[in-house]
């Protein structure tokens, strides 16, 4: 190269890239499937009934709009045409055991799952002095998942993200970002309002007439164990739970293909922005901070539908 050729700075580049950084917006819709997924699983389950006499009961799940979502549309839509299976395996691996028969389960369900680690995680075990813990519950009457501040928060946080998407379009006319956090949202709304939900979620059949004691532990090795009595009539079968799986529904593929081509036209749309990206970042980083925070975070077990009481002992 001739030293009299000028040479090209970056800085313009650069400049350029922070100040609206356009082309890393499509790459960061595609990382973190996996955790909407979790995030779905531990709201989807409450109900809102619409306005009006005949008004029909909705899922709302307020899992908010995230870089991931195009990601999980396409892993999902793989998965319905596959086994079909909306709820992730259980990421706490337990066993679950009838105590008046002795037969033992390979724990398949989620929430079980979740109860399990949850209720370790917030009861340590001082090894110093307990070999073994062993706690005794009884299953309460509940025919709805409890709405707890985890569940308020992802509502609010919604709100929050139209509010900042419409900022551009108050300051300085530039309604994009509001459309995009608007269509993003409409779509994750629609993905945690499908009914087969409800069936992987809550599989098996409710509980008979006779009384069940059931065992949800790790298995040899581990400190915990969950006795759980059920009385007649009250709550889930927690052993056919343990075992049965959701009905899937050929409604729920359909939904899918579509929901696959609303993230397309969505990620095309944002793969266009040059202005005002700094307001997208942040509607998708909290939104992903959300996912983030739900898709990990302790529950109660009444958030779950299966309200426990501890009975002391």
């Amino acid at each position: 190269m001739s030293s009299s050729e000028p040479l090209t700075s970056p800085v313009p580049g650069l400049r350029s890239q922070w100040s609206n950084p356009g082309d890393i917006l499509s790459l960061l819709l595609l990382i973190g499937g996996d955790i909407v997924q979790k995030a779905l699983a531990q709201f989807v389950g409450v109900t809102v009934k619409l306005p009006g006499k005949r008004g029909p009961a909705v899922l709302v799940t307020p899992v908010a709009f995230s870089f991931g979502w195009v990601a999980y549309a396409f892993m999902s839509l793989m998965s319905v045409f596959g086994d079909n299976a909306l709820i992730p395996e259980p990421d706490c691996r337990s066993i679950v055991v009838n105590c008046k028969n002795g037969y033992v389960r390979e724990n398949r369900s989620w929430v079980l799952g979740r109860i399990l680690r949850d209720y370790e995680s917030s009861h340590e075990v001082d090894k110093a002095t307990e070999a073994l813990r062993i706690d005794i519950f009884e299953v309460k009457p509940c025919d709805r998942p409890k709405i707890d501040m985890k569940w308020v928060l992802g509502c609010a946080v919604i709100m929050a993200q139209q509010v900042i998407g419409s900022i551009p379009w108050i300051l300085y006319g530039d309604w994009s970002i509001w459309m995009i956090t608007v269509a993003g949202t409409l779509g994750a709304l629609m993905t945690g309002s499908l009914s087969q939900w409800l069936d992987e979620k809550w599989p098996g059949r409710p509980m008979g007439s006779c009384q069940k004691v059931m065992a949800l532990t790790r298995g040899n090795g581990h400190r915990h164990v969950l006795v759980i009595v059920s009385p007649g009539g009250v709550g889930w079968d927690l052993e056919s739970m343990a075992t049965a799986s959701g009905a899937s529904q050929r409604t729920t593929r359909v939904a899918f293909v579509l929901l696959s081509l609303w993230w397309t036209l969505l990620l095309i749309t944002v793969s266009g922005l040059k202005q005002n990206t700094w307001f997208l970042i942040a509607v998708g980083g909290i939104g992903m901070v959300q996912n983030i925070y739900v898709a990990g975070a302790r529950r109660e077990p009444e958030a779950f539908n299966i309200p426990l009481e501890r009975v002391q002992g």
